[in-house]
């Protein structure tokens, strides 16, 4: 009897374990423009969803953001198309990886940067917990 509780016991924490599957949501997509020239044509793309977020043109050291509900994030590359300073279009992709020190029930916010030379990179941030 002692080896029956033991293992259902045992079942119960590996069937929890099992279950439990976390995940991040998403409430913000952000491109930074940390330049002293425009950033026009400015288009995100998360591949997976299909989801775009554009921007016509953002000022020199100014930020075009995208607020939305919270929703799922589904790992996969997001596509950005911009034009610096009145050039070609450039576009890049960037894989999105959570840094392993955010926490599943805090939002995360996509972020985009263009720096001084017109080049972009891509990052997360997650809101500060109250």
């Amino acid at each position: 009897m002692y080896r029956i509780a033991i293992l259902l016991a045992a079942g119960l924490v590996s069937g929890t374990a099992a279950a439990y599957n976390p995940f991040f949501i998403y409430n913000q997509v952000r491109v930074i423009n940390n330049s002293d020239a425009t950033v026009s044509n400015v288009t995100v793309v998360h591949k997976p969803s299909g989801r775009s977020y554009s921007c016509d043109t953002i000022a020199p050291l100014q930020v075009c953001p995208h607020y939305f509900g919270k929703r799922r994030f589904d790992p996969g590359p997001f596509e950005v198309t911009w034009s610096f300073d009145g050039g070609a279009s450039q576009t890049q992709e960037f894989e999105a990886r959570m840094p392993s020190f955010f926490s599943t029930g805090i939002a995360v916010q996509a972020i985009v940067d263009i720096d001084a030379e017109g080049n972009a990179s891509f990052r997360h941030e997650q809101d500060t917990p109250l």
